[in-house]
């Protein structure tokens, strides 16, 4: 009887010392995430849209343009005319577009293009 309580309690405290975090990374499916503040990106933390790219980079429409994240380092992509990156999309072309306030389209990529819709 005396083996039995000393094995469940040092099952226990095994268990329990051991911390969840670390844990649950070895869980298969666990989602890694991970918080961005105005400082990581270095911009305004108003994000209005989000779209991704074909060669997985992340965009983020923001209250300063367009932010572009490739998995290491954020890089803000000025607009014309400071506008406001307010929608994003994914053209079949691979292309991210950008719909800012007064209804003009943009590229988001290297450079930006300005181009009215009509």
């Amino acid at each position: 009887m005396n083996r039995l309580v000393l094995s469940a309690l040092l099952l226990t405290v095994t268990l329990v010392g051991i911390p969840l975090p670390a844990w649950s990374a070895t869980i298969q499916g666990t989602p890694l995430l991970r918080r961005y503040l105005a400082d990581d990106y270095k911009a305004t933390p108003q994000h209005w849209a989000i779209a991704t790219d074909r060669d997985g980079r992340l965009f983020v429409g923001n209250g300063e343009g367009v932010l572009r994240y490739d998995g290491y380092q954020w890089n803000l992509i000025n607009l014309p005319d400071r506008q406001i990156g307010r929608s994003l999309a994914t053209g079949n072309d691979g292309k991210i577009y950008v719909g800012s306030y007064d209804g003009s389209m943009h590229w988001a990529n290297d450079i930006c293009s300005k181009r009215r819709t009509e």
